[in-house]
């Protein structure tokens, strides 16, 4: 799982993931994205466009805990969690209901 989100994160697609039913519907996206930038209509230029979308688009919330040696071990082995990432550490306080998140400005906000 983590393997897939790091791919994810880092090229916005994740290998042998699409059926070709599904390749079809990226082409004609990409067609159109290639369409509206002026760029030839190639297989690898229409995929690209549609990775750029996907990657423009994409929203991933993933809570590990960061006790101890595992999540270390975790971030070395998939980078993309921390390079191609906003990284938020929460304390007990975050429970704690005079607090709440706001994950558009990925910040803990005090209420009033």
């Amino acid at each position: 799982m983590l393997e897939d989100i790091n791919n994810i994160l880092n090229s916005g697609d994740v290998p042998a993931l699409y059926k070709p039913e599904d390749m079809e519907r990226i082409n004609r996206i990409g067609d159109i994205e290639c369409t509206r930038k002026k760029i030839d209509k190639t297989n690898m230029n229409k995929f690209t466009q549609y990775l750029l979308r996907v990657r423009k688009n994409i929203h991933v919330i993933l809570a590990m805990s960061p006790v101890g040696e595992t999540f270390r071990n975790r971030l070395r082995q998939f980078p993309s969690l921390v390079n191609c990432c906003t990284c938020l550490l929460y304390t007990s306080d975050a429970a704690d209901d005079s607090l709440r998140v706001d994950l558009g400005g990925r910040r803990l906000i005090q209420k009033k």
